[in-house]
């Protein structure tokens, strides 16, 4: 039988695509926050950040939060950056794995590729519980930026 999308599990599907969803919030939340650190008008800011990888976007606010922004958020916004990073990297190397149909209902085995790991390209289970605590952690991080969003008054969606 050819493997197709379809043939994953749809529970697994849906959350893949919740995680997609929730990533895409929390990284225009990184988005907003450079544009707040840089005084820079968010429309003009979506120009350039949409040809910017986030990494690289995360970079460049660790590097103005050194020169502008002051205790307690100064170290509230760099734990934030990290766990947005942690969290982009597990979501990349899910979303850009590649899927096929895992050994029981509720999983899937999917092909990652990390360059932080010794062995580089490996075939990983992925099960419902995985793809919810990714969720959750995306909550988390999302929910601590809109807290700083509302501190040092930058938009939010």
């Amino acid at each position: 039988m050819e493997m197709t999308p379809q043939s994953l599990d749809q529970k697994i599907l849906a959350s893949l695509g919740l995680v997609v969803v929730q990533s895409a919030t929390l990284d225009g939340f990184q988005q907003e926050f450079l544009s707040w650190l840089l005084q820079a008008h968010s429309t003009s800011m979506y120009v350039l950040t949409q040809s910017v990888s986030v990494s690289t976007q995360s970079t460049w606010s660790r590097t103005l939060i050194e020169f502008g922004l002051g205790e307690p958020h100064k170290t509230e916004a760099l734990a934030i950056l990290s766990m947005a990073d942690e969290i982009r990297q597990d979501r990349n190397a899910l979303v850009h794995g590649l899927w096929e149909v895992g050994p029981e209902p509720e999983t899937a085995l999917v092909s990652t590729v990390r360059l932080d790991r010794p062995e580089t390209v490996r075939k990983e289970l992925v099960t419902l519980a995985d793809l919810d605590q990714l969720s959750g952690d995306l909550i988390e991080a999302t929910e601590r930026f809109a807290a700083l969003a509302t501190t040092l008054n930058f938009a939010q969606f």
